[in-house]
């Protein structure tokens, strides 16, 4: 029988000091035929998680499924900063909580070069806005200045990174460079007078947008449905005009370069997140084991869902 490991949310996030999530998860997204499987889901302790057993190291990993989800988005981030926003120097903007604010800006902070400033708009209460002490010194080793806040269009002010990662929250934008780069990481819409004004939205997985027939700017583009070549369909003669939809794939794969910063920014929708490929679990799970971190737990099989 094999044993169980717990790990909580910063079990999970501490993982990341012997884990790159970065290639992986873009190892993925360009392989792009489902053939990883995705990670069981649970729960224990009164908490969704996520469980993948490991014959190998005899062992089942049990891990927060919400702090995977976070280390997925920003890794997800980190891969479209690299590419689209590139070695010029970088004011970040993160919206979101505590939680995913601190994942975020950690992960771009390591990961791309020449960050300049981060402005975190946290959204909670007042006693969430602290930034833990390890966090201020991966920040500090960058190079990297913070400020920290609740005011959406105060911490947009000079961006040309905004990220975006606010589950059930209704945002409030009323500005944005025009040369940003804005990713959307939430699965919900942004406001109207936002998605009008980008040049082009950029779509992780174009297969995905069948299932996204509500989100706003599917609606608006009436490309809801990709046509057999994989590309969306045209929008229909006399329809509003409405952002372009382009194959983020292309652009991580190298295909085409990434375009000059219009006088528009671009959007990004990362619509692919909700899903966690066993393999990406198990590395997380692996990289925890070998640092020391987690809990042996009595019941090695927590209750999965459907059970």
């Amino acid at each position: 029988m094999t044993s169980a490991l717990w790990l909580n949310g910063d079990d999970v996030h501490d993982a990341l000091d012997a884990f790159e999530p970065v290639a992986p998860l873009v190892e993925e997204l360009l392989a792009g035929d489902g053939g990883q499987p995705p990670a069981a889901t649970g729960s224990y302790r009164g908490q969704e998680v996520l469980i993948v057993e490991d014959p190998a190291m005899a062992v089942s990993f049990v891990l927060s499924r919400r702090a995977v989800h976070r280390i997925h988005r920003a890794g997800l981030t980190a891969a479209v900063a690299r590419r689209l926003v590139g070695p010029t120097a970088a004011t970040i903007c993160i919206v979101g909580s505590r939680e995913s604010a601190t994942v975020h800006m950690t992960m771009l902070a390591k990961r791309l070069e020449n960050v300049a400033h981060v402005a975190a708009c946290v959204l909670g209460d007042a006693a969430d806005r602290s930034v833990a002490p390890g966090t201020l010194d991966d920040l500090f080793m960058a190079g990297v200045s913070l400020s920290v806040g609740n005011n959406v269009n105060e911490a947009l002010f000079g961006a040309n990174l905004v990220v975006i990662d606010t589950a059930g929250v209704e945002l409030r934008v009323d500005w944005a460079s025009p040369r940003a780069v804005i990713v959307n990481t939430s699965g919900q819409d942004l406001p109207a007078a936002v998605v009008e004004r980008a040049a082009t939205v950029y779509v992780d997985d174009l297969r995905l947008l069948p299932e996204h027939q509500h989100r706003d700017f599917v609606r608006r583009n009436r490309t809801g449905c990709a046509s057999s070549n994989g590309r969306p369909r045209g929008r229909p003669r006399g329809h509003r005009a409405a952002p372009d939809i382009g194959d983020l794939k292309t652009l991580l794969r190298g295909d085409r370069c990434a375009p000059p910063f219009p006088a528009r920014f671009v959007l990004v929708e990362l619509l692919s997140v909700g899903t966690i490929s066993r393999r990406f679990a198990l590395g997380i799970g692996r990289a925890a084991l070998n640092l020391g971190l987690g809990q042996r737990i009595d019941n090695p099989r927590p209750r999965q869902h459907g059970e």
